[in-house]
């Protein structure tokens, strides 16, 4: 396992500070976010059916993911996944490793359906969303954040149980 997903709690906070000030401008630019105390404060005053989870590897926290719970009658339970990973830890597995995680702890909690947002431009993150099964949904733009085109995909739990079975035959036949 190259990195755990775990809540985040008080202890965590000096940690995601040094996380964040790595791309703090990035953020403060593309997320909405206008300070450091801000995204804090967002983090610790998480509203009814949000969550919010450290990225962490063998010695400090490197991301963070958010899931925004969304209930949709025809669809079932639903929810918004958000990841980043800090600028000096990207390239390295570590967004395909969170993401299979909290896949695997959303769908166990009863979601059905899970959504990722991603840039355009962002090659590295659609990869990641493709690779793990994600579809291609839509494209849109939600000018106040940023006038940059957003691809947004979808998982279902079926999708992601199949995949896991599929992987794991593949891995059982490559070890026999």
């Amino acid at each position: 396992m190259l990195v755990r997903v775990i809540p985040f709690q008080q202890t965590e906070w000096k940690a995601y500070e040094s996380f964040i000030l790595e791309d703090l401008e990035y953020l403060l630019k593309t997320e909405g976010i206008t300070s450091l105390e801000e995204e804090f404060l967002n983090h610790q005053n998480l509203q009814e059916g949000e969550a919010s989870y450290g990225i962490f590897n063998e010695f400090e926290c490197i991301g963070r993911i958010s899931v925004n719970y969304i209930e949709r009658d025809y669809l079932g339970l639903n929810g918004q996944i958000s990841i980043w990973i800090g600028k000096n830890h990207r390239n390295k597995g570590y967004a395909k490793e969170a993401l299979s995680q909290i896949l695997d702890l959303m769908f166990e909690q009863g979601f059905d359906v899970l959504l990722y947002n991603t840039y355009s431009f962002n090659q590295s993150s659609i990869k990641v969303a493709e690779g793990l099964g994600f579809r291609f949904i839509e494209e849109f733009v939600e000018e106040e954040i940023s006038p940059d085109p957003i691809r947004q995909y979808a998982m279902s739990s079926y999708t992601w149980e199949t995949k896991k079975k599929s992987t794991q035959e593949v891995t059982y036949l490559c070890a026999s």
